[in-house]
């Protein structure tokens, strides 16, 4: 189709109907996509943005006229060097028409600055010097075209600070500073003028200061102007502006150039604003901000208003000490306590925000709270008691959900930042009740009487819950007064609701708020007991998250009052855990599969912590039988095509892998002899998967609860005589899931891998002599999965894992092996490094640094010094191109770090013009004398890790803006920058080489071992 190649006119009309196609929901699904496909094809043509003017002019599509800007956008982002300067000219041209065009949506208008703006990151000031008189001379045209000025403003001052180090270099980031700042003085009398009776052009206006104020020195210009105090005395009691006002004001008093303290004459006027401010809010909205008051302007006049005070108070502590700022301090935070109450859960956030640093400064004014809190601020306090009592966030709430098989329940989360949220509220609970701990208690007990007479209420019992665990042991003295009637009261409710799920979610606060006193509770054992026996009764509740949420509970009490839980209590006929062994039957046949190991951890926790070392043999004897009795029963009767069979099987490996987490050798010991025996399953199980057609998951399952049962048993084996006969088990294991792995593919688990590698690690003496076994099963073959990352995505972790033992253990080998078996690896390597998975990622890295640094640690080894000459630096080379690629800008900090590491390298050093030379190969459109100039600046800065970030920085912007190049001269000029560059590094003082290879012969076989390890 003619939109889709590179060189043919535009038809408008036909780009119309495939935006019509793309947009329409009545289209059918294939053709829309169809028509996405193409219009994608054409947005790729490196020619599509010299057509984006005729566009504009003739489309009748809003969507297709918002993407042919961002067309325009793109090409001057990354082609701007090489566009011919007739067009670029004609670029500028049309842009600078269309800003002046009437009535343009807003869409294109953002577009349009941004354009004008990544023109600039090129061309201002020094080929562009007059950008901002295209908006200065023509103020005169409309309104809408001063507003749109102060929004090109801002967005240019927001891209030059906040953006700027991913978008332009140091230098040229710089060099626009200077130039705004130079021209600032004549913006500035501008944006003073448009402050006036237009309200939303002054607070466009103010906003657009409050973020150019961020470029340096244009502060100062600012801090130094007469118009600041007019602003203060004029535009501050303005309702509507005083809000605009204060943000910009504090935005200005927190920028480091700002000479700004207490001896300052400035200083007493910016607390004079205070006052001020306050005055004309109060006069404007009373004691109450109302939302919908015409002095927003926005809807987040009460948020922006938060933030202002709290930026203000911040960097003016004296406004809390000083008596003559009580009054207003007093009304602002009578402002902030109704904005607390009326707020929605965003802003309410926001305040909370606030609140915790007030309750922050004041705890250091009070010395952590051990004098009464002054006024005006204690009696704020008991109001946010009660506010953060009734309205602490708690992070899930079970809903019930039906599925194909009938009822189940889910967990949801009810706020998705629960976690940074609580924190601050709880942060905010512990100093209130720091403060004054009786009142938190009376203020707890009077919301339970509240809730106790009146409906009951399931978000706020689950808040009440939250709120009472988040401050435990903040108040120890008082907790005897509250904990129990809480309880008893929760207790009482939990079986007063209709339902199973609203009884689940109250016993889902009552297990939160008994995990958090477990200090408490072991100073009441008729208590503990109590509550134990009820959170046992809800295992009885078909509810899987309940009982998950139950036992991580009673986990937590069990290792806190271990010791009370595993001996018998005075008047008691048995102890906690003796009961638990009772029932244990009873108990795990009402739990979820998935929640029965948990159990079995719970009891393995609570043994562990007996003291008599006979005892605590025998019983985690007789549970540990228990279970191998469990398994061997089942596998003995084993039916595969029975699936219960199989799940129930799954389970009971499932709970022999928690024990050794506590049991440690006491299961080593009484595992060993188990072994072959659930080996020679693991190996039956591959047959049954290569001949089974359904229930291969299933299979694969029991395979990979087995492996977690061996790993987690040799994590605790030593090398010592009581293990002695335990080794061979081990190395005849391995041999077997080594050869059952490469014969079986189709069932293969990567659990295997992480019990070689543990293997590796333990047995690191008995294991050296398995190279070429482990290489040709296990490496090789593993590589050859991952690198299909849909089907074996989850093998790719796991075999990294491995490959850091492998590595470790065959440090030597690898050095020695026939030079295409290292090839191999080191490929295996670089392929790491490029996986989307960060800590694929950070794991390979972290493998190549601890290789590289190891062999480098031993310059004498010949061999060692060759493995570091021939791999150093296509692997550096790899590093620097896998940066040019957007797919790993998260991984910026990871990359840089190896790169620094490998120019570090004495021979790499030496080899300063082989990697400038490469680099030119990998940027053919970068002109070379520029990337050698910058590949001796990094090699220079290598040292300093900043100064090293920094410049990489400006190389990544560079390296991704296309430049015009001619290549015959750099083909010619190319040998000789090298030669040049390689002299300046060549000497290293320290360093010598007397094993190297010859420098010629080694630097012709770089390209080929490059492409060897190119993984494309």
């Amino acid at each position: 189709m003619e939109l889709e190649t590179e060189g043919t006119p535009v038809n408008v009309a036909l780009l119309d109907q495939i935006g019509l196609a793309i947009t329409q929901n009545t289209i059918p699904q294939l053709t829309r996509e169809k028509a996405n496909e193409i219009f994608i094809k054409f947005a790729e043509r490196s020619d599509a943005f010299l057509y984006v003017g005729q566009i504009m002019a003739q489309s009748n599509l809003l969507f297709i006229k918002f993407n042919a800007m961002q067309i325009l956008c793109t090409a001057i982002k990354t082609r701007w060097l090489s566009i011919p300067p007739d067009e670029k000219q004609n670029i500028v041209g049309f842009l600078v028409s269309f800003v002046k065009t009437p009535n343009i949506p807003p869409q294109l208008l953002i577009k349009c600055n941004q354009a004008l703006i990544e023109v600039a990151k090129y061309d201002y000031p020094n080929n562009w010097p007059d950008l901002f008189d295209i908006f200065i001379q023509n103020l005169y045209i409309s309104r809408d075209f001063c507003l749109n000025f102060i929004k090109f403003l801002s967005a240019f001052a927001v891209d030059l600070t906040e953006c700027a180090v991913d978008s332009v270099t140091s230098l040229r980031a710089v060099e626009m500073k200077n130039g705004f700042t130079e021209q600032f003085p004549a913006i500035f009398e501008i944006l003073k003028n448009m402050i006036g009776e237009d309200i939303e052009m002054s607070r466009l206006a103010i906003l657009a200061l409050k973020k150019i104020i961020c470029i340096e020195n244009v502060d100062v210009i600012i801090f130094q102007s007469p118009w600041l105090n007019d602003l203060i005395q004029i535009h501050l009691p303005r309702p509507e502006l005083a809000v605009a006002v204060i943000g910009l004001l504090t935005k200005l008093i927190t920028r480091p150039n700002i000479p700004l303290n207490e001896s300052h004459d400035t200083y007493n006027t910016m607390l004079g604003l205070f006052n001020t401010a306050v005055i004309t809010l109060h006069k404007a909205v009373g004691d109450q901000f109302d939302e919908t008051s015409e002095l927003s302007g926005d809807d987040n006049f009460a948020e922006s208003f938060v933030s202002a005070v709290s930026s203000l108070i911040n960097n003016f502590p004296i406004i809390l000490k000083e008596e003559s700022f009580l009054p207003q301090i007093h009304q602002i935070l009578r402002w902030i306590k109704y904005i607390t109450i009326v707020s929605d859960n965003d802003r309410f956030e926001t305040c909370i925000e606030f609140w915790l640093s007030i309750l922050r400064r004041l705890s250091t004014e009070t010395h952590n709270c051990s004098t009464p809190c002054p006024q005006p601020y204690a009696e704020f306090l008991h109001p946010m008691r009660v506010i953060l009592i009734e309205r602490m966030p708690s992070p899930i709430i079970i809903v019930p959900y039906v599925e194909v098989d009938g009822s189940h329940q889910k967990r949801v989360s009810n706020n998705t930042n629960f976690g940074s949220f609580y924190s601050t509220a709880r942060q905010c609970m512990i100093f209130l009740t720091n403060f004054d701990p009786e009142d938190m208690t009376n203020v707890i007990l009077e919301r339970l009487n509240e809730l106790i007479t009146t409906a009951m209420n399931l978000d706020a019992v689950k808040s009440l819950c939250w709120a009472i665990g988040s401050i435990s042991n903040a108040s120890p003295a008082h907790e005897p007064i509250f904990i129990p009637k809480m309880l008893q009261y929760l207790f009482q409710i939990c079986d007063a609701f209709q339902t199973p799920i609203e009884r689940a979610n109250v016993a889902e606060g009552i297990v939160f708020v008994c995990s958090q006193y477990s200090k408490f509770l072991s100073k009441f054992y008729p208590l503990l007991k109590s509550i134990i026996f009820k959170m046992l009764s809800f295992l009885n509740q078909k509810v899987a998250e309940l009982q998950e949420y139950t036992l991580e509970s009673l986990k937590s009490i069990a290792l806190y009052c271990q010791q009370i839980l595993i001996r018998q209590q005075p008047n008691e006929d048995y102890s906690i855990l003796e009961y638990l062994f009772e029932n244990t039957n009873n108990i795990i046949s009402n739990l979820s599969p998935e929640n029965i190991p948990t159990f079995y951890e719970i009891l393995s926790a609570l043994v562990s912590g007996i003291q008599n070392e006979d005892t605590k043999t025998s019983i985690s004897s007789n549970l540990i039988t228990d279970l191998i009795q469990r398994v061997g029963s089942i596998m003995n009767s084993f039916d595969p095509s029975n699936h219960d069979c199989v799940r129930t099987l799954s389970v009971v490996l499932r709970c022999h892998s928690v024990l050794p987490n506590y049991l440690g050798r006491l299961y080593l010991l009484q595992i060993q002899t188990f072994i072959p025996e659930i080996v020679n399953f693991y190996l039956a199980l591959s047959q049954i998967i290569a001949n089974s057609m359904e229930g291969c998951l299933l299979f694969r399952q029991l395979r990979s609860d087995i492996l977690n049962i061996l790993q987690r048993s040799i994590n605790y084996i030593t090398y010592n005589e009581q293990n002695k006969s335990f080794i061979p088990i081990l190395m005849e294991t391995k041999t077997k899931l080594i050869e059952d792995y490469a014969a079986n593919p189709r069932s293969r688990v990567p659990e295997v891998l992480l019990f070689i590698s543990v293997l590796l690690l333990k047995l690191n003496e008995q294991m050296i002599s398995c190279f070429p076994e482990i290489f040709t099963n296990l490496f090789s073959t593993t590589y050859e999965m991952i690198v299909d990352q849909i089907n074996f995505g989850d093998f790719t972790y796991p075999f990294y894992r491995f490959v850091q033992s492998f590595c470790y253990v065959y440090l030597t080998t690898i050095t020695e092996i026939d030079p295409q078996m290292t090839d191999f690896i080191m490929q295996t390597l670089v392929f790491g490094t490029e996986c989307l998975n960060s800590d694929v990622r950070e794991l390979c890295v972290s493998i190549i640094s601890d290789l590289f640094g190891k062999l480098n640690g031993n310059p004498q080894n010949n061999t060692y010094s060759q493995f570091l000459r021939k791999y150093s630096i296509p692997i550096l080379l790899t590093t620097l191109q896998r940066l040019f690629d957007l797919s790993y800008k998260q991984s910026f900090q990871t990359n840089i770090n190896m790169i620094r590491y490998f120019l570090l390298l004495p021979h790499v050093m030496e080899q300063a013009g082989v990697v400038a030379g490469k680099l030119c190969e990998l940027l053919p459109n970068k002109p070379q004398n520029e990337v050698f100039q910058i590949t001796e600046e990094i090699f220079n800065a290598a040292k300093d890790f900043h100064k090293f970030r920094n410049l990489m920085r400006d190389f990544l912007v560079s390296a991704r803006q296309i430049s015009i190049t001619d290549p015959d001269l750099n083909t010619v000029e190319r040998e000789e920058m090298i030669k040049e560059l390689n002299e300046k590094f060549h000497s290293i003082p320290g360093y010598s080489d007397e094993n190297s290879e010859d420098n010629d012969s080694a630097l012709s076989q770089l390209p080929n071992t490059l492409n060897s390890l190119s993984i494309s």
